[in-house]
């Protein structure tokens, strides 16, 4: 429980360093912050290697001081151990985006979402990989296939909270293909429902234009 509570205390620290660069480091930030919560929220009870799981939380600490190539070392080694452990693969793509090696970014999405269709938060990611490499039909493709993902999810979901996350990441997606006025009155109507998080806040300055701009050249 001690470990748990430091790792999460550099965590916090890490994402504040983050939040003090400019805008433009948005689009990274947005990618491994994804993939470090998406750490603390797994399920140790699925059926992973726990091998596989060790050598993920190690890579973890790596990531958390930006030590990316160590990091990719251990994820690899964690993959070799258990080649369907979708967490693995959704670190892997943030460190690639650490990295700024978004090709390899890329492939590590294609190969979570192969691994686990039904995988949204994988869509996103891929989606934000293809619109660094300009590629935006490519971008819009994974978006609107992570909204259908996210509309499952709603219908399917008994877990107030992560109705709310699905709802939100949802309505980012809308705001990413275009349909602004849709995701922007989804979020303010969930800013409306949960007043005390000051996420809404930020979400709701993320339009597409904004979006684009924070993208790393």
């Amino acid at each position: 429980m001690e470990d748990e509570d430091n790792d999460k205390s550099q965590y916090q620290s890490f994402i504040q360093q983050l939040k003090s660069k400019t805008m433009k480091r948005l689009f990274c930030l947005t990618l491994i912050s994804a993939t470090m919560l998406s750490i603390y929220a797994q399920d140790r009870k699925v059926d992973i290697n726990p091998l596989a799981i060790e050598y993920n939380d190690l890579a973890t600490k790596q990531i958390l001081v930006q030590n990316y190539d160590s990091a990719l070392v251990l994820i690899n080694k964690a993959l070799s151990l258990d080649g369907n452990y979708t967490i693995g693969y959704s670190n892997k793509v943030g460190i690639y985006v650490g990295l700024k090696d978004f090709k390899k970014a890329l492939i590590a999405a294609d190969k979570l979402i192969e691994i686990d269709p039904h995988y949204a938060d994988g869509y996103g990611m891929a989606g934000g990989i293809c619109d660094v490499m300009g590629d935006t039909k490519m971008a819009f493709d994974y978006y609107k296939r992570g909204i259908s993902c996210y509309d499952e999810k709603i219908l399917k979901t008994n877990d107030p909270k992560q109705l709310i996350t699905n709802r939100a990441y949802r309505a980012c997606l809308l705001r990413l293909i275009g349909k602004e006025d849709e995701g922007k009155k989804e979020l303010e109507k969930l800013k409306a429902e949960n007043p005390d998080n000051f996420a809404f806040d930020q979400l709701l300055k993320l339009d597409r234009q904004t979006y684009l701009k924070s993208l790393p050249k």
